[in-house]
């Protein structure tokens, strides 16, 4: 009750196999110890990321500064039509002829 009482959740064998189970986890008697260990060392870490100043830290959606990459949407000359519908497997006058999809 003492780490509960400083602001630290008390992790437990009972609460290992509690979370197990919610998760649908099936650990051996002998991976209980471990994982308990393992989840009060996450804790702890979480804990600690707590206590770092972030006094005048502005809020970030990300680390970068990303800016989007496209190119300017400018109309330009496309190739002939008959160069473009020289190899279609399959044309009908002037456009690619494709199968019907229901």
């Amino acid at each position: 009750m003492d780490a509960q009482k400083a602001g630290k959740p008390g992790i437990d064998e009972k609460l290992v196999r509690y979370l197990c189970r919610l998760s649908r986890l099936a650990l051996t008697p002998d991976e209980v110890p471990r994982y308990t260990a393992q989840l009060e060392q996450i804790v702890d870490y979480v804990l600690m990321l707590q206590e770092v100043p972030l006094e005048g830290v502005e809020p970030t959606s990300h680390v970068l500064d990303l800016k989007n990459v496209t190119r300017p949407d400018v109309p330009a000359p496309s190739e002939l039509r008959e160069k473009i519908l020289a190899n279609a497997p399959c044309r009908t006058e002037d456009s690619f002829k494709v199968p019907k999809i229901v």
